[in-house]
């Protein structure tokens, strides 16, 4: 699910199905994502035994009780001592009011939100892979990055036998490479 209508479909049905169901501080985070339109833009479902393996999530779910759990700041990658440090997170994402929450959402590329299957399923691994690779190339250099632009668009122009376009492309990779 990519575009932020059918994103905003979802947490609308959610919102009109259970709003009586919610707790107040997941209706609240509701109503103001839905005004924050680079947020929901920002935003991509996950399932709720995938968060361990995000940065940053929320869980609302009407599910086996409700439930409002914030996870912000997680390191996937830490290891062993990754299951002490979630608990520590998820301590202090109740502390967090909902407007904290969107507040440090905003400065995130990307995060994620689990909410009960009835509304929305994403495939299984989907959540993760995505959140690795934003943040690997969120790492890399920017001169990589347009090295590896350049290169994906060579390939393009060769294949389409448009061998004006390469000459150029070939010129920029060159400049390119000087400024690394």
């Amino acid at each position: 699910m990519t575009s932020a209508d059918d994103k905003r479909s979802v947490l609308q049905r959610l919102l009109s199905d259970r709003r009586d169901l919610l707790p107040r501080p997941a209706r609240q985070f509701l109503d103001g994502l839905l005004k924050d339109d680079p947020l929901v833009e920002r935003m991509r479902f996950c399932r709720a035994q995938e968060r361990g393996q995000l940065r940053n999530s929320v869980l609302i779910s009407t599910e086996d009780g409700c439930c409002w759990a914030v996870l912000l700041g997680n390191d996937p990658e830490a290891g062993r001592s990754a299951s002490h440090a979630r608990a520590r997170l998820a301590l202090e994402g109740l502390d967090l009011s909902p407007g904290d929450v969107l507040e440090q959402l905003r400065r995130t590329p990307i995060w994620f939100l689990a909410v009960d299957e009835a509304f929305i399923s994403p495939p299984a691994g989907e959540a993760a892979a995505t959140d690795r690779t934003v943040h690997r190339f969120m790492a890399m250099p920017a001169g990589a990055i347009r090295r590896a632009v350049l290169w994906d668009q060579i390939d393009a122009a060769l294949d389409s036998g448009d061998h004006a376009t390469c000459a150029r492309l070939r010129a920029l990779l060159v400049l390119t490479d000087a400024q690394m």
